[in-house]
């Protein structure tokens, strides 16, 4: 709404009754909604697992990570908040990821070749 409220009246849930089911998202730091006519859940749900040819060393890691890929991927690094951190271009012939200046913890490399992705954690000592 208009005013920031957003509520659910589940006295009727399994009709559908009791006002207007959106679909809400956060992508990038903004806030998306769009009216939807049923209570589709899809986006709770797992899909099809999807797994890139790719080999990701060493993990854990000190001051960088290889990512071996057979063609070009795009990368991104995310701390455990999910805030972005770097983001980049590997190949099969450039394909370190300098990381010297994050801190020791646990991080998520999401790499995406056209419409497939992978996140992989992995681990800087």
């Amino acid at each position: 709404t208009e005013n920031g409220a957003y509520y659910f009246d589940l006295s009727n849930w399994s009709e559908g009754a009791g006002g207007t089911w959106y679909n809400w998202w956060a992508q990038n730091g903004s806030f998306g909604e769009e009216e939807t006519a049923d209570a589709s859940c899809e986006v709770l749900s797992i899909g099809e697992v999807v797994t890139l040819n790719l080999q990701v060393y060493p993990n854990p890691f000190l001051d960088f990570i290889n990512i071996q890929v057979s063609k070009t991927a795009t990368y991104e690094i995310f701390n455990s908040l999910g805030k972005l951190l770097k983001r980049g271009q590997i190949t099969s012939d450039n394909n370190r990821v300098e990381l010297k200046t994050i801190s020791k913890g646990i991080y998520f490399l999401k790499l995406s070749q056209g419409q497939k992705q992978q996140l992989i954690k992995v681990i800087k000592e």
